[in-house]
C-alpha cells in the first residue's frame, strides 16, 4: 500500500493524506462538529379562554369608568401568555438552528504545524489510475506513472556492525493457525514508522527482522526524510538510523537500539497460490487504528506493476489495506510473513475495489540481507520488455515464449542484436512461459553476468544471442 495513506482521493497520485504536496488543499483536515441532541421540547403554557368573569349588578347612578379586579388579573394572565409564547417560539427556533448547524468549514493545514508535531498524516500509498482512452473503459493503464520521484532517504546512517541475515520458512507439513492465533503471534513484531523533517512528517508500519533492531519497511516512507522514530507493540519509541534503502524494490532497513524484540517468522512467497488466504497488520489512516487486523485472499501470486518507473513483480491481494498499512507485513495462514505491504489501486473515474499489492518475501529477503551487508542493492536486468505469447493464439505467432516489445538503449542485449518482435523461448536452455520465468531466474544474477536467450525470429527460425546483465538504474 503507498500511502502515509489510505483512503479515497482522486487527484493524480494522490491521496488524503499525501502530505508532501505542495498544493495546500491536499493537505487539508476535517473536523466534525459535535452533535446536539437537545430537543426543543418545552411546554409553553396554556390559560382558560372563558375564565368566569365577575358580574357586577347595575347601580342607580351612571356607571363608573372602573375595573374590577378579575378584570386585572385576565389582562395580566393574557400579557404573561403572550410573553410565554414569544419565549417559547424564540427557543424553538435556537434549538431548531442547533440541530441544523451547517458543518465548520474545511480547515487547510500549512505544513509548519506538522513541526515538532507527534501527529502526522499516513504516507503516500494509493495508486491512482485512469481511463487510458477515452470511453473505452475496460483498458487501464497507471496514469502517468513515472512523474512521481523518488527521493533519497536523509536519515542518518547506522555504522555499526551488521551480523544478520534474512531467511524464509516453507510452509510444508504445517498446521494452518487460527485468526486469533495469526493475530497473537504476528502483532509483537509489528512497529509504528513515525518520519519527519523540518516541516512535515508522516507514519506507516514496519516489521521486526532481528532482537536487536533491525527493521524492514518501504523506501517511499524514509525518503525524503530526515529523522525516523520507531514504536513498538507496548508503546516503547526508539530513534532509528538508516541501514539502507533500494527504491527499485521499495524497500528499506532501520535500526533501533534495542534487545528483546520479537522477529516475525518470514515464509516463502513462491509457495502462494491465488486463493490462499492472507492478513495484514497495521496502522490504516491513523495511529488511533494501530495494530489492525485485516484479512483477504491472495489475488494473483506475480503480478507485473510499475511503480515511480521502476517496473516490480508484486503479490496482489484483496486483503484491505490503507495508507498507514506501508511497510507492514502481509501474512499466510500459516502466521508468516509473505510480503511486504506497499502500494493500492484506485482510480477518479471508476470504481476499484480489492487491488491491494506486497512486495514478495523472496524479493524482501534478498534486498534485506543486502542492504545490511552492503548498504545498497544492484539491479541485473536484460533491458527489454516483453510479454507472452503462444502458437495458439489466433494471431498465429511462431513460437510459444515472450514476445520483445521493446529494447532499452544502451543495455547489451541492443548492442547484441535483440530486436523488437523477437520471442524470447529460452534463457540460458530454460523454457520461458511468463514473464516471471526470466525475472525469477534474473533475479539470482549479477549486473554484468552473462546469459543466453534463445529466440524465435521471423524468417530464421530459432537463433541463440548472449549479452551481458545490465544495471537497472543505468538505464534510465
Amino acid at each position: 500500500m503507498r500511502e502515509w495513506e489510505p483512503f479515497n482521493s482522486n487527484n493524480d497520485h494522490e491521496d488524503p493524506w499525501n502530505f508532501r504536496s505542495s498544493d495546500a488543499a491536499d493537505r487539508r483536515t476535517r473536523r466534525r462538529p459535535e452533535q446536539h441532541d437537545a430537543e426543543a421540547d418545552h411546554v409553553i403554557g396554556s390559560c382558560d379562554d372563558g375564565a368566569p368573569r365577575h358580574q357586577s349588578t347595575p347601580a342607580p347612578r351612571p356607571p363608573q369608568k372602573r375595573q374590577s379586579r378579575g378584570g386585572k388579573i385576565f389582562i395580566i394572565i393574557i400579557i404573561i401568555v403572550a410573553a410565554l409564547a414569544g419565549m417559547g417560539t424564540s427557543l424553538m427556533e435556537l434549538f431548531s438552528d442547533l440541530r441544523h448547524e451547517e458543518e465548520p468549514p474545511t480547515r487547510y493545514v500549512d505544513d509548519s504545524e506538522f513541526e515538532n508535531s507527534e501527529e502526522y498524516p499516513p504516507d503516500d500509498f494509493s495508486y491512482d489510475i485512469d481511463p487510458w482512452a477515452e470511453g473505452d473503459d475496460e483498458d487501464i493503464q497507471p496514469a502517468d506513472e513515472s512523474t512521481d520521484e523518488v527521493q533519497p532517504s536523509n536519515i542518518e546512517r547506522y555504522t555499526g556492525d551488521a551480523a544478520f541475515e534474512l531467511t524464509l520458512s516453507s510452509n510444508e507439513g504445517l498446521t494452518p493457525l487460527s485468526y486469533q492465533d495469526i493475530y497473537e503471534a504476528l502483532l509483537p513484531s509489528v512497529v509504528t514508522i513515525t518520519v519527519y523533517n523540518d516541516y512535515s512528517g508522516a507514519y506507516a508500519s514496519g516489521v521486526i527482522l532481528s532482537e536487536d533492531g533491525f527493521i524492514l519497511t518501504n523506501q517511499h516512507v524514509t525518503g525524503g526524510e530526515d529523522f525516523a522514530q520507531v514504536t513498538t507493540w507496548d508503546n516503547v519509541s526508539y530513534p532509528a538510523l538508516l541501514v539502507g534503502e533500494d527504491p527499485n524494490s521499495d524497500l528499506a532497513v532501520l535500526k533501533i537500539e534495542a534487545t528483546g524484540l520479537t522477529p516475525a517468522v518470514f515464509g516463502d512467497s513462491a509457495e502462494l497460490r491465488v486463493g490462499d488466504e492472507s492478513f495484514a497488520i497495521g496502522n490504516p489512516i491513523s495511529v488511533n487504528y494501530r495494530g489492525t487486523f485485516t484479512n483477504g485472499i491472495i489475488s494473483t501470486a506475480s503480478r507485473s506493476v510499475t511503480m515511480n518507473g521502476y517496473p516490480m513483480t508484486l503479490i496482489q491481494t484483496t486483503t484491505a489495506l490503507n495508507s498507514g498499512n506501508s511497510g507492514g507485513p502481509l501474512i499466510d495462514i500459516y502466521g508468516h510473513v509473505v510480503g511486504i505491504v506497499n502500494m493500492k489501486i484506485m482510480s477518479s473515474s471508476i470504481t476499484v475495489e480489492g487491488l491491494g499489492f506486497a512486495i514478495p518475501s523472496v524479493t524482501a529477503r534478498k534486498v534485506a540481507n543486502t542492504l545490511i551487508a552492503s548498504g545498497e542493492v544492484e539491479h541485473p536486468m536484460i533491458g527489454i520488455t516483453c510479454y507472452a505469447v503462444s502458437t495458439a493464439d489466433p494471431a498465429g505467432y511462431g513460437a510459444d515464449g515472450l514476445m520483445v516489445a521493446s529494447v532499452m538503449a544502451g543495455s547489451d542485449a541492443e548492442a547484441q542484436g535483440v530486436q523488437v518482435d523477437d520471442i524470447i523461448t529460452a534463457v540460458d536452455g530454460r523454457q520461458v512461459r511468463i514473464v516471471e520465468d526470466v525475472t525469477g531466474y534474473i533475479r539470482e544474477k549479477h549486473v554484468g553476468d552473462e546469459i543466453t536467450v534463445t529466440i524465435y525470429r521471423e524468417g530464421e527460425g530459432l537463433i541463440d544471442i548472449t549479452f551481458r546483465l545490465s544495471e537497472q538504474n543505468d538505464l534510465r
